[in-house]
């Protein structure tokens, strides 16, 4: 039984194998009868037929799966391609924000180094700010400098754009500055309103955080004031420095009681970017 067994699976290798060496031989023929320019015979032509329909056959698939090789190169090459410029403008992305926070730095910095023009009469030391709690963002910030550097309590703190607070506490090395932006009710400063004919007065005494704006309210007179007027410190103290902005008139308002004017100001510093401030030292306010 095993012999034959072996047998006839060595019949049916002889078989394919002649098979294929037909076919092989025919293919051939075929060769050399297509580079023959004469006419071919009626079996000539039957031959060719066949050997053609042979070779369609047997490399159909082989072009199949070369086509899906190139084709699946193709999508691979692409792909990379795509990738390697995704990757570029997300780094071109990446360097543009970073160049432009790097040119924000500078310029902050720039203007903090700029106020020894502005401000000639007082010794000014510029410091960074290195903490800012999200929950108390718009009441005090932490600047780099402290005791060490000569700063004391009560020193107004500014930027060249203009007031932004005044410091409350003092460390060695750190200082805690009270903005402006604070909801301290008690925290009021005296500023001047300039308006087209003479300068009137109040009371900086708060801060609209919807709308972003400062309020100025006590005004003294019924001196007619209009968007766009610059408010400034108004200097009636000796200890606070005279004529450094705060911002301009935004609105007008009487009070809650109607008998008194009340403006809100739009803040020249922008307190959401705030990098690089500058204590006025020496000259401590009474705020």
């Amino acid at each position: 039984m095993r012999l034959n067994g072996r047998k006839k699976r060595v019949e049916k290798k002889y078989v394919i194998l002649t098979v294929i060496v037909g076919v092989c031989i025919a293919i051939g023929i075929m060769s050399l009868i297509v580079r023959d320019d004469r006419q071919l015979s009626f079996v000539e032509k039957g031959i060719k037929d066949v050997v053609i329909k042979v070779e369609y056959v047997l490399y159909t698939p082989v072009r199949l799966v070369t086509n899906k090789i190139e084709n699946y190169k193709d999508m691979k090459r692409i792909y990379q391609k795509y990738k390697d410029v995704d990757i570029k403008e997300s780094k071109a992305t990446l360097l543009e924000e970073e160049n432009k926070e790097l040119q924000n730095s500078l310029k902050q910095l720039k203007d903090a180094l700029d106020l020894k023009t502005l401000i000639t009469d007082y010794d000014e030391i510029n410091a960074t700010v290195i903490n800012r709690n999200i929950g108390n963002w718009y009441n005090t910030l932490t600047i780099d400098k402290g005791s060490k550097s000569g700063i004391k309590t009560d020193m107004i703190v500014i930027t060249k754009s203009g007031l932004i607070g005044k410091v409350i506490k003092t460390t060695y090395y750190t200082s805690e500055v009270k903005l402006i932006t604070t909801s301290d009710l008690n925290n009021k400063i005296s500023v001047g309103i300039t308006t087209d004919t003479t300068v009137t007065y109040g009371l900086l005494s708060g801060y609209d955080i919807n709308s972003k704006q400062l309020i100025v309210s006590d005004i003294v007179d019924n001196t007619t004031i209009k968007v766009g007027d610059k408010v400034a410190t108004s200097g009636l103290s000796e200890l606070f420095p005279k004529g450094i902005i705060v911002g301009v008139v935004s609105k007008i308002e009487t009070d809650e009681f109607g008998i008194s004017k009340r403006v809100k100001v739009t803040p020249s510093a922008d307190f959401n970017n705030l990098q690089y401030v500058t204590v006025l030292k020496g000259h401590e306010s009474l705020w």
